[in-house]
């Protein structure tokens, strides 16, 4: 599981999250709470059998007593793609998104499309930020098995910063978007302007 096993070493460096939203075509909610939710935080995928198992590691990511240490974790799926086969165990929010309903300056233009990205925003408790994009779908196929490739880049420039928030911003309930703007916030005060790569949707005109 190269990609996985990339990802836990990632997740290393960054230290404990605050946030961590990902989009994918298709999920596997097995998948996202066995091998995702555990590696969030710091849990043998194996050390998960029982209900009892999710329903501890539920707590840990979602504590209302600890807020300043829950973690935002949020999963958007195309609507028509949920292949989970299991029941889901934890209150992890599990997103459809019906790319009809999507709008890019005001226009519908997805209408005959899916809704198709993978990528995760990762923020850490420092307010440091890092994307992931990836072909692979959220299911064990596509981080073990499959022919994959993926880029794990660290937001240090305010163009990349704007673009992801913007992208987002898409995608998201306007109850989100406070949060956004408290990201960006914290973001913009301390980035470049610029850098040597660049983050582009299909919202961008």
């Amino acid at each position: 599981m190269k990609l996985y096993e990339s990802f836990l070493n990632h997740l290393k460096e960054l230290g404990e999250l605050k946030l961590a939203w990902f989009t994918s075509f298709n999920i596997d909610i097995y998948f996202i709470e066995k091998y995702i939710l555990s590696a969030f935080c710091g849990i043998e995928p194996n050390q998960l059998k029982s209900l009892k198992d999710y329903e501890v590691l539920n707590g840990l990511f979602h504590d209302k007593e600890a807020v300043d240490r829950s973690i935002n974790i949020k999963f958007y799926y195309d609507y028509r793609a949920n292949n989970s086969k299991d029941s889901k165990k934890t209150c992890v929010s599990i997103i459809p998104i019906n790319p009809r309903k999507l709008n890019s300056n005001g226009k519908y233009k997805f209408t005959n499309g899916v809704f198709h990205p993978k990528i995760g925003l990762l923020v850490n408790q420092k307010n440091e930020a890092y994307i992931l994009a990836t072909s692979a779908n959220l299911s064990i196929g596509g981080w073990s098995q499959n022919s994959e490739c993926a880029i794990f880049k660290k937001i240090e420039d305010r163009r990349n910063a704007q673009s992801i928030i913007d992208f987002f911003r898409h995608i998201s309930n306007e109850s989100d978007h406070d949060e956004l703007n408290r990201i960006n916030q914290n973001w913009q005060g301390h980035l470049n302007e610029t850098a040597d790569w660049q983050f582009l949707s299909s919202f961008e005109s």
